[in-house]
C-alpha cells in the first residue's frame, strides 16, 4: 500500500487512492503498472447502476451463522472477490452522497462504483472545454443558416429537429464511447437563438410597418395639398366638397 500511495499524487483524492489500492491488490499490479496508470483528465465515476446492483450481505448474518455449514456456500462465493465493509442503513451516521441514481447513495457504494470503474477501465470522460466551444460555435452557425430567414413556425421546427438529432448523437457517444457532451448547453443555445431570431424579426417587421405608416401619412398630406383650400362663393349657390379615402390615400381628386 505504501508503494501505491507513493506512486500516485495525493491530489487525486481519497476515493481514487482507496479504490486504486484495492484494484492493485486484486489485479496484482506492481509499481511500474501504477506509475504508468493514467487517470483520464476530467473523468467521472461510471456508476454500474443503482446501489442495489452490488450484492450485499448483512453483517449480523455472518456473525450469527459463523461456523455453521449453511454459511460455507456463501463464503465460497466470496473467493476471488473484493469485499467492502461499511454502513448502509440510514440513520447510522453513514456518508450519503447525491448521485444520478439516488439523492442518498451510500459512500461505500460510491467506493464500489469507483473500484468497478478502475477494474473495467470504462471511464466517463467530459468533452474538453475547447471542443465544447467549437461544437457550440458550429451548432450556432447551423441554426443561423437554416432558421435565419424562415418563418417563426419553420424556425421552431428547424431548431427542434436540430436539437433532436443532437440529442441522439450525444446519447450515442455516451453509450458507446463514454464521452459526455453537455447537451443542456446546446439546448440553451438553441432556445436562445430561436428567441433571438424571432425577436429580431419582430423588431424588423414592426419598424417596417411604422416606416410604411409614416410614408402613407406623408402621402395623405401631399394628396390633401392638391385639393382646394377654399371654395369660390357663387351667389345663389351653396357649394361643398369632401374627399374621404377608404385608407390613408385615395386615387380621386377634385377641383372647383
Amino acid at each position: 500500500l505504501r508503494e501505491i500511495l507513493l506512486a500516485r499524487p495525493a491530489a487525486e483524492g481519497l476515493f481514487l487512492h482507496t479504490s486504486l489500492c484495492l484494484a492493485a491488490l486484486h489485479e496484482k499490479w506492481g509499481s511500474n503498472d501504477l506509475a504508468g496508470f493514467v487517470f483520464p483528465e476530467g473523468a467521472l465515476i461510471n456508476f454500474p447502476g443503482p446501489y442495489g446492483v452490488f450484492p450485499r450481505i448483512p453483517f449480523d448474518e455472518l456473525i450469527g451463522n459463523y461456523g455453521s455449514p449453511s454459511l460455507q456456500p456463501l463464503l465460497k462465493s466470496l473467493e476471488g472477490k473484493i469485499v467492502l465493509v461499511g454502513l448502509t442503513a440510514v440513520g447510522t451516521g453513514m456518508d450519503l452522497k447525491p448521485t444520478a441514481f439516488s439523492s442518498l447513495y451510500p459512500g461505500i457504494g460510491i467506493q464500489a462504483s469507483m473500484l468497478h470503474t478502475l477494474l473495467t477501465k470504462k471511464f466517463i470522460r467530459r468533452l474538453p472545454l475547447f471542443w465544447q466551444g467549437i461544437s457550440l460555435f458550429l451548432f450556432a452557425l447551423l441554426i443561423l443558416a437554416v432558421a435565419r430567414n424562415a418563418s417563426p413556425l419553420k424556425s421552431l421546427l428547424y431548431v427542434t429537429v436540430a436539437l433532436g438529432l443532437l440529442f441522439g448523437a450525444t446519447q450515442s457517444l455516451f453509450q458507446f464511447t463514454g464521452l459526455w457532451v453537455p447537451y443542456f448547453s446546446f439546448f440553451t443555445l438553441g432556445s436562445l437563438l430561436f428567441l433571438g431570431l424571432n425577436l429580431v424579426e419582430f423588431i424588423k417587421v414592426r419598424f417596417e410597418k411604422e416606416l410604411f405608416s409614416r410614408e402613407l401619412a406623408l402621402a395623405s398630406n401631399i394628396q390633401k395639398s392638391f385639393l382646394p383650400k377654399e371654395l369660390p362663393g357663387i351667389p345663389g349657390l351653396e357649394v361643398a366638397a369632401l374627399s374621404l379615402p377608404a385608407r390613408q390615400v385615395g386615387g380621386d381628386l377634385y377641383d372647383v
